[in-house]
């Protein structure tokens, strides 16, 4: 990244993974690197990028945890270290839904 961090994708999920990429493939699914628009995986991102944001994180920190929330539905874990570390921490987010169908998303990391 940027300012040195580095990141590690884990999959944790072989199955969850197999069948994030049938339902979800990649062709259908993005565009231009970003989410395609009104795709499933668009919607998550956006939800958990407002809910990060809306929690008070920054726009980068909001971003990368929104990704992470994706990755997790796909049977990924993001993991990142900071500069000049080999000490990587799980990335991760918590999605909690009420009985009306709004999601609220808080910051749930690894120790």
């Amino acid at each position: 990244a940027a300012d040195g961090s580095t990141y590690a994708m884990v999959v944790t999920d072989p199955a969850a993974l197999d069948s994030f990429l049938s339902n979800y493939p990649a062709s259908e699914n993005q565009s231009n690197e970003n989410y395609k628009p009104g795709s499933p995986m668009e919607d998550l991102y956006n939800d958990a990028y407002l809910g990060f944001k809306n929690s008070g994180l920054s726009d980068a920190v909001a971003e990368e945890r929104a990704n992470a929330v994706v990755m997790a539905e796909a049977g990924i874990n993001l993991l990142k270290a900071p500069a000049n570390s080999t000490d990587f921490k799980q990335i991760q987010g918590t999605k909690v839904q009420d009985e009306n169908g709004n999601c609220t998303f808080t910051k749930s990391d690894c120790p």
